[in-house]
């Protein structure tokens, strides 16, 4: 047990289950693409300091390094949300829901209702015996999550972050009983992130209501929530290269550079475009002098990158995987000595019948 700030509720760390199920929260129709920030690695499972009381936990998706999730030219949209949760006890079952929220990236989601973007629930922990931990995937949400402020606009400014969240209600018997979620840790002691020592941090918590701020929990940590979307989803990932393109944590977004590391990008589309192809972008700047960005072609989502300088970094095949298509482009690292920078991406998927683009994501390199 520690307590990272010491103002906090001491936050209790649970030893993590296998994976019992994967189950469906209502009836999931539609095939869809995953944004999570997941290392292939699981820490531990935990409420923050939220303890046995009620509050928050959320993983940011920063401007700094996300822009245009979901866009499907018009809106940005979140179709779904998944997620891996444990119960101490399954024999009794917790309440729980789903929070979006709007903020920024130095004080992370706001706290007040305006800050609300979408709640949905409650949603019931499985029936079991004993500590079990489930993957659940809900049903298409009607209507969908719609993402405030996803574009870029030279005017106004971007201000797309956005948080997507676990809301917990009371476990007065934890740590004997209540529901969790599944984290990785960022740290230098467990490094599952296959992060640089100046990754940011991305997770946040809140305890309440009423709250006062959010804050960060400990260790650098990603919690264990995703989210589907219809259009292409992108996103850049390090770590062992025998399962580098599975390793899509926040070392995606600031990569250990080293010995037995492999950079790479995963690029996932709808299935129809298997056997297409999938061109990688990378560009120094993100801001197109357009409202909104360009459209490259009706229906798709917009062209984020601009010059001085844009490259076509890399080329991949699109193949079939379950029930959405990838393509993974392996990259090699920047080179030792170029100090800190960050670089821009941005994919599009096409066949002869259809082209596809993808959200865009930025790596700070070091």
């Amino acid at each position: 047990m520690f307590c990272r700030p010491c103002n906090q509720p001491i936050e209790q760390i649970m030893r993590i289950l296998p994976i019992l199920a994967m189950l469906a929260v209502g009836s999931v129709a539609v095939a869809q693409q995953d944004i999570e920030i997941y290392p292939g690695q699981t820490s531990f499972t935990s409420r923050g300091n939220v303890g046995s009381g009620t509050g928050e936990v959320h993983q940011g998706f920063h401007a700094g390094y996300w822009r245009s999730i979901g866009d499907d030219g018009s809106a940005c949209t979140i179709n779904q949300w998944f997620g891996v949760i444990q119960d101490q006890n399954a024999a009794t079952q917790e309440n729980y829901y789903l929070v979006w929220r709007r903020g920024d990236d130095t004080n992370g989601p706001g706290i007040t209702s305006a800050d609300v973007i979408s709640r949905v629930g409650p949603y019931n922990s499985p029936a079991g015996t004993g500590t079990a931990a489930w993957i659940v995937t809900s049903a298409v949400l009607t209507p969908p999550v719609t993402l405030p402020d996803c574009q870029e606009n030279p005017v106004s400014g971007y201000k797309g972050m956005f948080s997507i969240g676990m809301e917990f209600t009371a476990a007065p018997l934890w740590t004997a009983d209540g529901v969790s979620l599944h984290t990785s840790f960022g740290s230098s002691t467990t490094p599952h992130q296959y992060s640089h020592g100046a990754q940011e941090d991305h997770a946040w918590m809140y305890l309440g209501p009423p709250a006062t701020a959010m804050a960060h929990p400990s260790d650098l940590r990603s919690w264990r929530l995703g989210q589907k979307v219809s259009q292409g989803a992108l996103q850049m990932c390090n770590g062992v290269a025998a399962a580098a393109n599975d390793r899509c944590g926040m070392g995606g977004l600031f990569p250990l550079n080293g010995p037995g590391t492999e950079f790479s990008a995963r690029a996932r589309y709808p299935i129809g475009l298997s056997g297409g192809t999938s061109l990688l972008w990378v560009s120094v700047n993100r801001l197109l002098p357009i409202i909104g960005g360009f459209k490259l072609f009706p229906g798709t989502a917009r062209l984020h990158l601009t010059g001085p300088v844009l490259y076509q970094l890399s080329s991949a095949s699109i193949n079939s995987s379950g029930n959405f298509s990838q393509a993974n482009h392996a990259l090699a690292s920047p080179l030792p000595g170029l100090g800190v920078f960050t670089a821009y991406f941005q994919a599009v998927g096409f066949n002869t019948s259809q082209i596809v683009m993808t959200n865009t994501t930025s790596t700070t390199f070091q």
